[in-house]
This record gives structure tokens, C-alpha cells and sequence, in this order.
């Protein structure tokens, strides 16, 4: 359980800190522009721009952006003219002074933050090799730039500003401009629609952000929705040992019952000592994925980085709300599993108490039912899976439909696997042999079990492997 709260809890907290430094990010990178011009291809035509201020529109600025790699790091080029642009970005002025008569009149110049230029092992007046869909360039940088705050520095490491003559040829966009920015109010708004072509659209910064949002929100519940695999194997898992503790405590059981324990008493107690050990499972649980949510938090920003866009993590969110719901799911998790086993102790009659048989002989009664039960679940969890239009939500409850129609039918096949090697066991083995082939079938309700948690965390590992490669 604790493990399975941990993975739950780190796979939440990485998540949070990702999408909160994605916000930071966007913010800084829109700076105060409120509208953008973006076309429907994803570039704009640069010449839209003069017809703009011809027609008197400003502030407005041109934005050329794209990622490009540099010593094995994911950058984002974002060219700008450095005239037009004080108004939209105060992370484009020059931390020295200097650097800008470069940075104008020279080609393949760039501007790093010091925390980037720290990171890449450059200077002012060193090279910087970038490459760009497999085509190298090699930029001088300038001079460095002023973030102007910590929030600002953090975005800054991930970015490289360069002149749109500069960005347009390292990403292959001559004559095009990824974006036209502006601070406009609804008339002037109004104004550039009269303007602007078929396949240019004006929009807010938001939206677009929202848009790339959108983008990572399945592969973060992908994250959540494997981490509790986790969680489902530690129910397994303390379903086992609870009914285990069940099982040792038998006679103990039936004397209290023979001196007066009563059956809601006798519940009561299995209940409550598996959500004393939940609680401490729980809470360790919690303390290790925060330790785990820390370096996880790195490998989620750096899968958004390399599939989506660059998002540069600098700290590391807290949030009490996923403290509270890791020991939420954690306590309520062991007591879902705890159930069954308390319910049994608490039914058993005084006269078969003490005879462990008797939850044997209860399951052999029941194992029909049981796998009628899982083959239903198979065929519904794997018929949903197969519909061409099934949601995400309705295709993670079919995984889970799944999942449990599996782990009823485990008793069956262990009982039949049992059968099945007992006269190979006792070629091979003798009388040692026989025993374990037969144990199978004596214990077949702890040992179903164990063979269930066992057999979901390996094919989660299988499949996740699989779905990645």
C-alpha cells in the first residue's frame, strides 16, 4: 500500500509542477500582448505586418518561434524584432547595455538569459551550434539578456532570442512570421479583421495556451491513470495479507465468539487493525512520493519538452489537496480490501471457526459464479476496447473491467494449473513435489490471490512497455 500510494502521489505532484510551470511559461512568452494573428497553416506571411502599420496598428510585433537542439538540450528560437518588441516582453532587454548594434547588423547573432548561458557553457562572444530538423547553424551570442525576475529567469533557460532574419533561416521560414502580436483594444480589433486574409485569424494568447494545453492533458492521464495500477496490485496485496492474518488467528477467533465476541465486534476488530496498518502504510506512502514526485518531476518535463514544447520546471509544487487525496485512496484502498476478509471472520460459525477448510470449501462453492462473473468482464472490458469511437474514460473503465474479470478467473486456473503439473511434480519431486502441486489447491484462496497481483503488475509492465515503444 505504500508503495502503491507513493507511485500515486509523486506520478500527481510531477503533473501539477509541470502544468504550473507550463502556465508560468506561456504567460512569459505571451508577455502583454492581448491578440495574436496566427494562419491556419501556423504561419502568417511577414509582409502582413507593413500593411498593418501602414494602416497605423501598434503596438504590434513580429514572433518567429520553433525548438531547435543544442548540446543535447531542447531550445526555444524565438525571433523578434527588438524595435517593436519593449512593449510586449520585458525579457528582451540587454542585461549589459550592448550587445543590441550586433545583435541588429550582424547575421546568426543570439541572446542567451545566464542561467541558459550557464547551463549551455557559453559566454558572450562564443558560438552556439543549433540545429534544426537535422540542419546545423552556428549562432555568436551577443550579449545576455536581463530576465528581471526569478519566474522570468526559470522560462528563460529554455529559450534563445535571436532577430526574425536570424530565426527565419534556422527554421526554415523565410518570408513567413509564426505569429503577429498586439495590444489592441475591441476597435482596433475590429480594424485588423478588415484587413487581414482568408486563413488569418485573430485570437488571445489564452487560447492558444489552452490549445497546447489540450496537447499534454492525455499523456499526463495516461501518468495518473497508470499510477494507480499501483494501487490496484497493493488492494491485491492487502486483501492477502489481511485474509492471511485471518487465517492464523482462526481458533483465536472462534474462542472469542464461544465467550461472547460478538460478530459486529469480531468485524470490527479485522477492520480496524488493517487501517492501523493502512494509516502507517499510508502516511509512508505519502512521505515517499513526495521524494519520488521530485525526480519525477524532471522526467515528465522532459518528455513535454522532446514531444511537445519546451516548459522549463524550476520548483516544485506542494499541493496539501494531493496529500490529502494520496491518504484518501490509500486508507480508503485498505479498507475496500480489508472488507471481504473482516466479513468472513465475522460470518464464520462457532463450530467451523477453528477448521481452516471452511474458507476453502466457501470459495469451491462460489468458483462458478466467480468466473462466470470474469468471463462477462473479460468480453465486456475487451467488446468496449474495440469500439471505434470509445472515449478515454469509457476505455480506462473497460481496462479496469478487464482487469478484475482476469483476477476472478485466477482461481480456476491456478485449481487447473494445480492439476495440471501435480504428476510432473511428483515425477520431478516425489512426495515434496506432490505437496506443492497440492498446496496450490489447498490454499487456493491465498494463492489465487497472490497470483492475481502478481500477474496485473507484470502485464501493466508489459503494456506500458508496449504502448511506449
Amino acid at each position: 500500500m505504500a508503495l502503491g500510494v507513493a507511485v500515486v502521489v509523486a506520478v500527481d505532484l510531477a503533473n501539477e509542477s509541470a502544468t504550473s510551470a507550463f502556465g508560468v511559461s506561456t504567460e512569459t512568452v505571451a508577455g502583454r500582448a492581448t491578440h495574436s494573428l496566427e494562419g491556419a497553416a501556423g504561419t502568417v506571411p511577414d509582409n502582413l505586418l507593413r500593411i498593418l502599420r501602414a494602416d497605423g496598428i501598434r503596438p504590434s510585433a513580429p514572433v518567429v518561434s520553433g525548438y531547435v537542439r543544442s548540446r543535447g538540450r531542447v531550445l526555444n528560437l524565438m525571433g523578434i524584432d527588438p524595435l517593436s518588441d519593449g512593449p510586449f516582453r520585458a525579457f528582451t532587454t540587454d542585461r549589459s547595455g550592448g550587445g543590441l548594434d550586433q545583435f541588429l547588423s550582424i547575421p546568426n547573432t543570439a541572446f542567451l538569459s545566464p542561467p541558459a548561458a550557464a547551463r549551455l557553457g557559453v559566454d558572450v562572444g562564443d558560438t552556439l551550434s543549433v540545429a534544426h530538423e537535422g540542419v546545423v547553424f552556428v549562432l555568436t551570442i551577443a550579449s545576455l539578456l536581463d530576465p528581471g525576475d526569478e519566474q522570468t529567469a526559470r522560462v528563460m533557460e529554455s529559450m534563445l532570442i535571436a532577430d526574425i532574419g536570424t530565426a527565419q533561416r534556422v527554421l526554415d521560414l523565410r518570408g513567413r512570421l509564426s505569429r503577429i502580436d498586439l495590444i489592441a483594444d475591441e476597435a482596433t480589433v475590429a480594424q485588423v479583421e478588415a484587413l487581414v486574409p482568408d486563413g488569418i485569424s485573430i485570437g488571445r494568447p489564452q487560447a492558444r495556451s489552452q490549445a497546447l494545453e489540450r496537447m499534454t492533458q492525455a499523456f499526463r492521464l495516461n501518468l495518473t491513470a497508470l499510477s494507480f495500477l499501483a494501487l490496484v496490485v497493493g488492494v491485491f496485496l492487502v486483501y492477502n495479507t489481511t485474509t492471511f492474518s485471518v487465517v492464523q488467528r482462526r481458533t483465536l477467533i472462534g474462542y472469542l465468539r464461544a465467550v461472547g465476541v460478538t460478530r459486529r465486534e469480531v468485524f470490527a476488530l479485522v477492520i480496524g487493525e488493517a487501517l492501523v496498518i493502512g494509516l502507517i502504510g499510508t502516511i509512508l506512502g505519502v512521505l515517499l512520493g513526495i521524494v519520488l514526485g521530485r525526480g519525477l518531476v524532471t522526467l515528465v518535463a522532459q518528455t513535454i519538452n522532446d514531444l511537445y514544447f519546451t516548459v522549463a520546471v524550476g520548483g516544485f509544487d506542494l499541493s496539501a489537496w494531493t496529500l490529502v487525496k494520496g491518504v484518501a485512496l490509500g486508507i480508503g484502498a485498505t479498507a475496500i480490501a480489508a472488507l471481504l476478509p473482516a466479513w468472513e471472520a465475522a460470518r464464520t460459525e462457532i463450530a467451523t471457526v477453528v477448521r481452516r477448510s471452511s474458507s476453502e470449501d466457501a470459495l469451491r462453492k462460489v468458483l462458478p459464479r466467480l468466473s462466470l462473473a470474469g468471463v462477462g468482464l473479460l468480453l465486456v472490458g475487451t467488446v468496449v476496447l474495440m469500439l471505434p469511437s470509445v472515449g478515454l474514460v469509457a476505455a480506462y473503465a473497460a481496462m479496469l473491467a478487464a482487469i478484475l474479470g482476469f483476477a476472478l478467473l485466477v482461481p480456476v486456473l491456478v485449481l487447473a494449473f494445480g492439476r495440471l503439473v501435480r504428476p510432473i511434480a511428483s515425477a520431478l519431486g516425489g512426495s515434496t513435489g506432490r505437496m506443492a502441486a497440492g498446496g496450490m489447491e489447498a490454499n487456493l484462496s491465498r494463492v489465487a490471490v497472490a497470483v492475481a497481483a502478481l500477474a496485473v503488475a507484470t502485464s501493466a509492465t508489459i503494456g506500458v512497455g508496449t504502448m511506449i515503444g
